[in-house]
Formats: C-alpha cells, structure tokens, sequence
C-alpha cells in the first residue's frame, strides 16, 4: 500500500513506463507495451498532429502530452497518449494532478491484451465528469499474424485488418474507416483569448486509420 507520487517516484528514476491503473493504495499493471501497440500510438498521434499542423505556432495550436500521468483523487492512470490546448487552472483537487492541473481534452488507448471490460472501465474512467471530452480506444485482438483486427471505439466502431472475424479477406482503403473529431472537443474549455481557427482547421477533423494500419503493414511486412 502506498501513494500513488511514490509510485510515480520509482517509474520516473528507473525509466519504467507500462500501462497500470492506481487505486485505493494498490498498483495494477495490466500490460507490457508490444510493438504493435506502439506503432498505433506512434501513427495515431502523428495522424491527430499532423491534422492539426496549420495551427501549430499560433495561440490557438493543439499540445499533445503524450503519456501524462494522471489521476483524480481516488485513482491514477497514464493514458497512451493525451492532447489539449491551452485551458484555465480548474478548482484545486479537481484537476489531473489531484490539484489544478486541466485534464486533457482528447485520450487516445490502444488496448491489446486487455479484455473488453477493461475497454468499458477505462471509457468510464476517462469520460467521468469533469475528465477528459473525449476518447479513442483502439482494441487490438491478439490473433495470428497476417490476421490483425481492431475495433474503433466511442466515435464509431468499424473492424479493419488483413482478414475480418469469419477469415475472409479484407481490403481496407484510404477514406474507408475514418474517425471524426469535432473541434469543440479538441477545443472544449479554451482558455480566453484564444479562438477557434475555423479558417484553418477544418471541422470535424478527420483522422484516417487506413494509415494507422498501413503502419503495421510495413513495420511487420504484412
């Protein structure tokens, strides 16, 4: 049993970073990083980037926090990867540090040995008022090789691999599973005076994950 910044303390000094949730004084690791999972994080957060890159050097740019520790009173996780803008401080205790720290706007997951209850506690825990706007869960299914398969969760849901869950062949192609991100979910709590940049940005802002696949294909020369 102890406080979750000690645990926080030996991650950082031993450069140990893994998925775990803290709760009530217990740590739970419940996943070791495999490739595949972070070649989706890898791709996914350059496609949300680089949507986004016409705003970049302006008040208005979006900041990805990447694996942030974070956590509320009661429990602590790291996201797989975060973004926000510039937000106000929150009332102390209620941000993502347990004091005033604005949490993120945007959650990405990639789920791969994890079940799909631990899929629907990490949406609850994200999307609890006063949490994140939103969430992206990717749940990879541990298959055979050349058999990838993932199910896109929250926004919509579609399945995209080499082969589909009955073993018959299918071809993704580019513009065919895309997930859309409305700005006022990148945007949500904009710290005045920044605005919205509606003549550069485009809305909602898609990210294609024909190229997220695409990623795996070549990193595994599917």
């Amino acid at each position: 049993m102890f406080d979750v910044e000690d645990y926080e303390e030996c991650v950082e000094k031993f450069n140990i970073h893994g998925c775990w949730k803290w709760s009530e004084g217990k740590v739970i690791i419940y996943e070791f990083p495999f490739a595949s999972h972070e070649i989706y994080i890898g791709r996914i957060s350059y496609e949300i980037t680089n949507v986004c890159r016409n705003v970049m050097g302006t008040p208005a740019k979006i900041i990805s926090f990447g694996c942030t520790q974070i956590r509320d009173i009661n429990c602590g996780k790291e996201a797989d990867a975060s973004f926000r803008l510039k937000k106000p401080a929150v009332t102390p205790l209620n941000g993502s540090d347990r004091n005033d720290f604005p949490w993120p706007n945007l959650i990405v997951e990639v789920a791969y040995t994890e079940t799909l209850d631990y899929v629907e506690e990490a949406l609850r825990y994200w999307l609890s008022p006063g949490h994140a706007y939103d969430c992206i869960i990717v749940k990879i299914d541990p298959v055979p090789k050349a058999k990838y398969r993932l199910d896109i969760t929250v926004f919509q849901q579609f399945e995209f691999g080499t082969q589909d869950g009955t073993g018959a062949p299918l071809n993704i192609l580019q513009d065919q599973c895309i997930i859309n991100i409305p700005l006022n979910c990148l945007y949500h709590n904009v710290k005045p005076p920044i605005q919205i940049l509606l003549n550069i940005l485009s809305d909602p802002i898609p990210i294609d994950f024909f190229f997220v696949q695409d990623a795996l294909t070549e990193a595994y020369d599917i």
